[in-house]
């Protein structure tokens, strides 16, 4: 076995865990946001939620906030969790039509967040719409698949590291499929994944405008 599957085959069963008190208790068995957050972003700036749409965005992204913000309509409505719950699968269709391929170009964003991990890769979150977010992983072990945290020694990190919270930026990335949302997205809570939304990306390109 190499180290990598090892690490593989932990973060399976620390995930697993997570998921089994999750659903037999209905809470999680720590704050693991702030586990997380705390444990692996020594240096977090991070900017105010944007209230909207870039002006100059493309119809692509314009169409993906709408499906997320028709979503959280939906979820607003439901009297109780069962119908809340309803809005989950309703958005994903409307993904899977809007992103036909994993790969965006040219989407307008807002830094929101800039920070690294603990070993000093990079962590990026940027706004892309009202309380809907692109961010890479913030730890190694949720990383492992996807490969979204910057190496600093790349120029994607230069970039990156020149900007500040607020700055707007045109990227382009890719996105990571998931049979939930079509679109991998990283809340651990139903409410969390409908209301502000942190979809998965992995980085190409940041230019600010």
């Amino acid at each position: 076995m190499t180290g990598r599957d090892l690490y593989g085959l932990i973060a399976l069963c620390f995930w697993s865990y997570l998921g089994y008190h999750y659903y037999s208790y209905g809470t999680l068995p720590f704050d693991a946001q702030k586990w997380f957050t705390s444990a692996s972003t020594p240096q977090t700036v991070t900017a105010a939620p944007t209230a909207r749409v870039s002006a100059t965005a493309p119809q692509q992204q314009i169409e993906f906030a709408k499906a997320v913000e028709s979503a959280r309509e939906l979820y607003d409505k439901g009297a109780h969790e069962m119908l809340k719950g309803r809005s989950r699968p309703n958005p994903t269709l409307a993904l899977c039509t809007i992103i036909r391929g994993p790969r965006v170009n040219g989407w307008v964003g807002k830094i929101y967040e800039l920070t690294t991990n603990g070993d000093g890769w990079g962590v990026i979150s940027l706004a892309i719409g009202p309380k809907i977010y692109v961010k890479t992983w913030n730890n190694a072990v949720s990383d492992l698949a996807d490969n979204t945290l910057i190496d600093p020694h790349s120029n994607l990190f230069s970039t990156a590291a020149a900007l500040k919270p607020g700055d707007e930026v045109v990227f382009s990335g890719r996105f990571f499929q998931s049979e939930t949302d079509c679109v991998k997205e990283s809340s651990m809570t139903l409410r969390g994944s409908i209301k502000e939304p942190e979809f998965i990306m992995r980085f190409f390109s940041l230019a600010k405008r």
